[in-house]
C-alpha cells in the first residue's frame, strides 16, 4: 500500500511537472482579422493603432494583462494605403533595467561594456543578450578588486584596447581605473577626490573631473579631464603628461596653447587624430598626433543649425565615436540629438526631434513625416562591428541602436536600476504577427455650392473651384487634387441649365463630389482683342508699335502691359522700347456688361545689334601705316569709317592707315537685318619735337613766337615755361598757339627760361631752356 501511494504520488508530481512546464511554455495567441484589413482615418487624419482594429489576443496564463506594442503605433497622412503592421505580445516583465548609462565600448568579440554611472558599476551584455554586473558593487567607493569586489564612484567614460583591457574614467573620485579581461580592477593613474598633481607617473597625479576616454594604437590613454579644461595622456608605463590646454577657454594651436572649456568626449581615428566634444565651447575639436589643435565644426553660439564646418551649431555636445569610414557621430546632449560629421566637416542631423523624449523612431529626413526618435540627454556612442550605432540615453536609462534608418530600444525599459537578466527574456515569453492594412483617409468636402443663374455676359463655364476653394473634413489635404466638371472655360450655350460638379481626390485615392446646377439666360457676345506689331523684328534699342483690333467691342478702354506690369495709355497703339522675349498684351473693356478681354501676350523678337570693339589704342610715327583690326560680332554686310584721312580704303573691316594726325576713327557697321553697332579707336601719331632755344619777340615779324611745329602731333601735350625763380610764366594743354614771350599780358625781360613739355604719351618729357632776346 505505502509502495502504492508513493506511486501515485510521483504520477501526481510528474503530471504537475508536466503542466508547469506546457504554463510555461506557452505564449499569447494572437488572432488577425481578414486581410488587408480597412482602417478608414477619422477626420482629424490620426488614429491611433489598437488591437481591436487588427484582431485579438489570449494572453498566456502567466500574465492576463500583456503588453501589446503595435508598429506603427499610429495612423496618420503620412501612412496612407497598403502596408504591414506589426503586433507584438508581451508578458510584460522585461527585468532589465540600467541607470544612466553614459559610456559604452564594444570588444572584438561582440561583448558590449556600459559605464553604468547612476549605479557605480560597469555592466555586460554578451552576444547572447545576457546582462551581468563585470564589475562595482554598486557602492559608491574606489576600492580595487575583481569583479563586485571592487567599487567606484560615477564611472563615466569607457575603452578598450587591443588586448581586450577596459579603462574607465572613474569621474567624481578622479581616477583611471583599468579592468582585466578576468574582471580585475585596478587604479592606473589619478589620486582620489584631486589633490591638484598635475603631472607625473601614475598614482602621484590628479585629475579633475575625468570624462571622456580614448586608446591610441600603441596603448596610450588620452583623457578629457573637463574640471582641468584639458586633455590628459597615460602611457603604458603610467606616466602622465598634458598633451593640449591649460586654462578655461578657446584657443586652436600647438597643444601648449590651445584652450578647451570642459571638454567631456574624446575619440580617436585609425591615424591617432584624437576628435574631442568641447563641450561648454559648443565646438569638435581635432588633436593631431604632433598635439596641433583645431576646430573642425561648431562655434561659440549654441544652437541646432546644420552646415559645414564652423558654420554649424551644437549645444554641448558630450561625446563622440568615430565610424570606419572616418564619419565622426556627435551626441549633442542639450539639442537631445544624434549628429553627423563627414570627412568634409559638413555637419547634419541625423537622428533626434530637438526636444526630450523617449520614442523609437526614424532618422531625420527633412520634409519627412515619419515619426523620428526622441531621447533625453543622449551622451554615451559606441559603433558595433555591424555598422550599428549604440547610444546611452542616459535620463531614459537605455541602451538605444541605429540600425539601417531605425532607431530602436536595445537595453533597459526606461526605469533606473540594476536588474541583469536576459535581453531575450521577452522573446521567450512574446508573440508577434503582422498584418496587412489598407488605411485609407477621411475625405468630405463641406463648402456648399448653391444653384448659379449666369449673367448674359458669362459665356464660358466659370472657375468655381478659384472663385471659392472647397473646404475638407479631412487633415491630409496636401494630397487633394480638386477639380470641376465641366471645366472652367468651357463654351456654353444660351438658356442652358448645366449640372456642375466639383471632385475632390487624394492620392489613396479617395474621392468626394458635390454637384449644383448652372444655368444661362441669352448670351451677350464677349469682346476680343488682338494685337499686332508694326514690325515682326526690330533692332534692339528701337521703339516698336503695336496695334489692337477688336470685335465685339463698344467704345472699348485700353490697357496695355509688359511682363504683366501697366504700360502705355487707353489707346489703340503702344509704342516703346523692348527687351527681347518681352510679353505684351492689351486689355480692354467694353460693352453692355463692361465684360474684361486679353489679348494672347505677343512675345518681342528683338534682333541683337552688331558690335565693335578694339583690343587697344595705336600709337605709330608720322606717316608710317598700320592695319586697323576690330572684333565684330553679328552678321555684317557693311562697314564705314569715319574720318577717312589716311585710309586705304574706309568701306571694309581691314584698311590700311597712313598716320597723318592723332584723330578718333569709329567704324560703323550694319547687320544682315539691318541693324547699326559702332566702336572707336584711338589713333596717336607722334614724331620728334625739336624745340628752339631762342626767340625774338621785338615784333620785327621775324622769330617773334616761339614755334615748336612737332607738337601738333600731340593734342593733350601739356607746355610749362619757368624763370630762374620757379615762377610759371607760361601754361597751356596743347599747344595750338605758339608763344609769343608775354606772361599776364606783359612782355617778359631778356633772359633764360626753362621749359618742361609733358607728351601725354609713352615717352619721357622734353626739358631744356629757352632764351628770350630783344
Amino acid at each position: 500500500m505505502v509502495g502504492s501511494n508513493i506511486n501515485r504520488i510521483l504520477v501526481c508530481v510528474s503530471i504537475l511537472v508536466a503542466w508547469v512546464g506546457m504554463a510555461r511554455a506557452q505564449k499569447p495567441v494572437i488572432t488577425i482579422k481578414k486581410q488587408p484589413i480597412t482602417i478608414q482615418l477619422p477626420p482629424s487624419g490620426t488614429l491611433t493603432a489598437t488591437i481591436d482594429l487588427l484582431g485579438s489576443v489570449q494572453p498566456d496564463n502567466i500574465n492576463p494583462n500583456p503588453a501589446i506594442v503595435i508598429t506603427p503605433a499610429t495612423f496618420g497622412c503620412f501612412s496612407t494605403g497598403l502596408q504591414n503592421v506589426i503586433i507584438k505580445v508581451s508578458d510584460n516583465s522585461t527585468p532589465v533595467t540600467f541607470n544612466q548609462p553614459t559610456g559604452i565600448c564594444v570588444d572584438a568579440a561582440g561583448n558590449i561594456y556600459i559605464a553604468d554611472a547612476g549605479s557605480h558599476v560597469i555592466r555586460k551584455i554578451d552576444p547572447a543578450s545576457n546582462v551581468t554586473t563585470f564589475a562595482g558593487s554598486g557602492t559608491v567607493g574606489n576600492a580595487d578588486g575583481k569583479g563586485t569586489a571592487a567599487s567606484f564612484d560615477t564611472p563615466e567614460g569607457i575603452a578598450i584596447d587591443a588586448a581586450g583591457n577596459l579603462y574607465v574614467t572613474d569621474s567624481k573620485s578622479g581616477l583611471i581605473r583599468a579592468i582585466t579581461p578576468a574582471g580585475v580592477v585596478t587604479t592606473l593613474a589619478g589620486t582620489a577626490y584631486y589633490t591638484a598633481n598635475d603631472v607625473g607617473s601614475g598614482l602621484g597625479v590628479s585629475f579633475d573631473k575625468p570624462y571622456g576616454i580614448a586608446v591610441d594604437s600603441h596603448g596610450n590613454l588620452f583623457v578629457a579631464d573637463a574640471g582641468g579644461n584639458k586633455i590628459r595622456k597615460v602611457t603604458p608605463a603610467g606616466l602622465v603628461y598634458t598633451v593640449a590646454g591649460s586654462v578655461q577657454g578657446f584657443a586652436d594651436g600647438p597643444g601648449a596653447t590651445a584652450l578647451f572649456y570642459s571638454p567631456a568626449g574624446i575619440t580617436i581615428d585609425a591615424a591617432d587624430n584624437l576628435y574631442v566634444a568641447d563641450t561648454y565651447n559648443n565646438r569638435i575639436r581635432k588633436i593631431t598626433p604632433a598635439a596641433f589643435v583645431t576646430t573642425i565644426a561648431g562655434n561659440s553660439q549654441p544652437g541646432l543649425f546644420d552646415a559645414v564646418g564652423t558654420n554649424a551649431n551644437f549645444d554641448q555636445p558630450y561625446n563622440l565615436a568615430i565610424d570606419k569610414n572616418g564619419n565622426i557621430y556627435v551626441a549633442d546632449t542639450q539639442n537631445q540629438d544624434i549628429r553627423k560629421i563627414d570627412v568634409n566637416n559638413s555637419v547634419t542631423t541625423i537622428m533626434g526631434n530637438d526636444t526630450a523624449g523617449n520614442r523609437d523612431g526614424y532618422i531625420y529626413i527633412k520634409g519627412s513625416k515619419l515619426p523620428n526618435a526622441e531621447f533625453n540627454e543622449p551622451i554615451g556612442l559606441a559603433i558595433t562591428a555591424s555598422g550599428s550605432l549604440l547610444i546611452g540615453d542616459v535620463n531614459n536609462n537605455e541602451i538605444r541602436q541605429l540600425t539601417g534608418n531605425y532607431t530602436s530600444t536595445f537595453a533597459g525599459n526606461g526605469n533606473a536600476g540594476t536588474q541583469n537578466g536576459n535581453l531575450n527574456y521577452d522573446a521567450l515569453h512574446s508573440s508577434t504577427a503582422t498584418a496587412t492594412v489598407d488605411v485609407k483617409s477621411y475625405l468630405k468636402i463641406t463648402t456648399v455650392y448653391p444653384d448659379v443663374t449666369l449673367l448674359p455676359c458669362v459665356s464660358t463655364m466659370p472657375d468655381f473651384i478659384k472663385a471659392n476653394p472647397p473646404a475638407y473634413s479631412y487633415d491630409c489635404n496636401i494630397n487633394i487634387a480638386p477639380h470641376q466638371e465641366p471645366a472652367p472655360g468651357t463654351p456654353l450655350t444660351s438658356n442652358t441649365t448645366y449640372t456642375v460638379q466639383i471632385i475632390a481626390e487624394n492620392a489613396e485615392p479617395d474621392y468626394d463630389t458635390v454637384a449644383f446646377n448652372v444655368t444661362t439666360k441669352d448670351i451677350i457676345p464677349q469682346p476680343i482683342v488682338t494685337i499686332a506689331p508694326s514690325v515682326n523684328n526690330v533692332c534692339t534699342g528701337s521703339p516698336l508699335t503695336f496695334t489692337a483690333t477688336t470685335q465685339n467691342a463698344d467704345a472699348p478702354s485700353y490697357q496695355w502691359t509688359v511682363n504683366g506690369v501697366s504700360a502705355g495709355t487707353n489707346s489703340a497703339t503702344f509704342t516703346g522700347t523692348f527687351n527681347n522675349g518681352d510679353a505684351v498684351v492689351c486689355n480692354i473693356i467694353s460693352g453692355q456688361c463692361s465684360a474684361p478681354a486679353g489679348s494672347a501676350p505677343y512675345i518681342v523678337n528683338m534682333e541683337p545689334l552688331p558690335t565693335v570693339t578694339f583690343d587697344k589704342n595705336i600709337i605709330i610715327k608720322l606717316n608710317n601705316t598700320v592695319q586697323l583690326n576690330p572684333i565684330t560680332t553679328g552678321d555684317i554686310v557693311s562697314y564705314q569709317w569715319s574720318p577717312t584721312d589716311g585710309l586705304s580704303n574706309s568701306t571694309i573691316a581691314n584698311p590700311i592707315l597712313t598716320g597723318l594726325k592723332t584723330a578718333n576713327y569709329q567704324l560703323t557697321v550694319t547687320s544682315a537685318t539691318g541693324c547699326v553697332g559702332t566702336g572707336t579707336i584711338n589713333v596717336q601719331v607722334i614724331g620728334d619735337v625739336d624745340v628752339p632755344n631762342a626767340f625774338t619777340p621785338n615784333g620785327d615779324g621775324i622769330n617773334d613766337l616761339w614755334d615748336i611745329p612737332g607738337l601738333i602731333l600731340y593734342p593733350s601735350c601739356v607746355v610749362s615755361v619757368y624763370n630762374r625763380y620757379g615762377t610759371r610764366v607760361y601754361y597751356s594743354i596743347g599747344y595750338p598757339k605758339s608763344w609769343n614771350g608775354t606772361y599776364n599780358g606783359h612782355a617778359l625781360p631778356t633772359g633764360t627760361y626753362y621749359y618742361v613739355i609733358d607728351l601725354k604719351v609713352n615717352k619721357p618729357k622734353v626739358a631744356g631752356a629757352v632764351t628770350i632776346l630783344k
